[in-house]
């Protein structure tokens, strides 16, 4: 994932960020526990909406604790701690793994990075093993897309979209699954379709491989536009109550936050 799936906090008020910010810690704090301080560098926004999706669905008990850490060392700060919350560590980690393999495999890059998460990988794949065969696959089809500079852009990003569905689905063959594979498959399209969006520019600038080069704004808008409102279709279908003014507000406007259109549609 890519970090786009957060809040708008002016919207927001001062108990949900509250909430926000002890979800946020929670997650940093079991990465760290988990993986070592390091890790904690590889959290993305993405996994505290997904802590905050899972929590609330499932009625999960949340532990508040403190502590101090490298980011507040001198006044302890609140956390929550919850099974969802120590599942999106989880993830959050093996979603970084895959993302470092694809810079050194680019690039060259991110080898010492790649090598600190590594260790634990054998671990994650025992633990979530259908999980990772599935987004290991999907990855390989959109590597063999680029290869083949595709620009079939909604089929790449609906594979991304494919890869990261399972991530949603912790507890598998539930009631729930159909929908939580839903918004996983979504927001995974989305993520995908900003991220080359973000990069577009650069991307031709050096002649890199971007699906959305010769696309015009409002076309991949509607792409966009599509993936946000399955996810919200799927979304709202689910009986959601402690976390749902949060989970709205990220879903709703905090994705679209720092988006800006050529064509002015949307700066949010």
């Amino acid at each position: 994932m890519f970090g786009y799936i957060t809040p708008t906090r002016k919207n927001l008020s001062k108990e949900d960020i509250l909430k926000y910010r002890r979800f946020y810690c929670g997650i940093c704090h079991d990465i760290r526990s988990g993986y070592g301080k390091k890790a904690s560098v590889y959290l993305r926004y993405d996994m505290v909406f997904l802590a905050l999706l899972l929590t609330d669905l499932y009625n999960e008990d949340i532990v508040i604790s403190s502590e101090k850490c490298t980011i507040h060392p001198v006044k302890e700060h609140e956390y929550a701690g919850a099974y969802s919350i120590k599942y999106s560590a989880d993830v959050n980690i093996i979603l970084a793994y895959y993302a470092l393999l694809d810079h050194v495999k680019d690039d060259g890059k991110d080898k010492k990075k790649l090598e600190m998460i590594q260790p634990f990988m054998e671990s994650l794949k025992e633990k979530y093993p259908g999980k990772i065969r599935i987004l290991e696959e999907k990855l390989a089809i959109l590597d063999e897309g680029e290869k083949n500079n595709s620009r079939e852009a909604e089929s790449m990003a609906a594979t991304f979209g494919e890869a990261i569905a399972p991530f949603f689905d912790y507890v598998e063959n539930s009631f729930f699954s159909h929908s939580l594979l839903e918004i996983g498959s979504a927001i995974g399209r989305f993520s995908y379709l900003r991220d080359a969006y973000e990069d577009r520019a650069k991307d031709e600038k050096k002649g890199s491989y971007n699906p959305l080069i010769g696309l015009e704004d409002d076309e991949i808008g509607g792409m966009l536009l599509n993936a946000a409102s399955d996810a919200s279709v799927a979304f709202e279908s689910l009986p959601l109550d402690d976390n749902i003014n949060l989970l709205r507000n990220i879903l709703y406007g905090g994705i679209w936050k720092r988006t800006k259109w050529k064509s002015g549609e949307r700066n949010s």
